[in-house]
């Protein structure tokens, strides 16, 4: 299977696990995380003129998920809550996926994120 055609698979399962998160997860009407949609999805513009627009979603995820959690401990995300608002956290990655192929570090954190469903 092509490189591409993995991750593509890997997105997949993401969204099916963020979309089946359990019921005791909180769905606030007030959510913590800024993924509401792909189109109003914003990076910060002092972020990507310093780090580049990968290296600003990095941070930008590292903030939202936590940093240590991906080098420390078990290295399991804690996802705080469910709904459509962490959905498209999917969305976001896939769209930057398209724009920079092959990734690591991208490719990693949908690895991650899929670990913690």
């Amino acid at each position: 299977m092509e490189k591409s055609q993995v991750i593509s698979s890997c997105l997949e399962t993401l969204h099916q696990i963020l979309e089946n998160l359990p019921d005791g997860l909180p769905k606030p009407d007030l959510t913590q995380y800024p993924f509401h949609s792909v189109e109003i999805f914003i990076i910060d513009r002092e972020e990507v003129e310093y780090k580049g627009e990968v290296g600003a979603l990095t941070r930008l995820l590292g903030v939202m998920f936590g940093f240590q959690t991906r080098s420390q401990g078990d290295s399991i995300i804690p996802l705080l809550e469910r709904g459509p608002t962490i959905c498209a956290v999917v969305e976001v990655l896939c769209r930057f996926l398209d724009k920079f192929t092959g990734d690591a570090i991208l490719e990693k954190w949908v690895d991650d994120l899929s670990a913690a469903g």
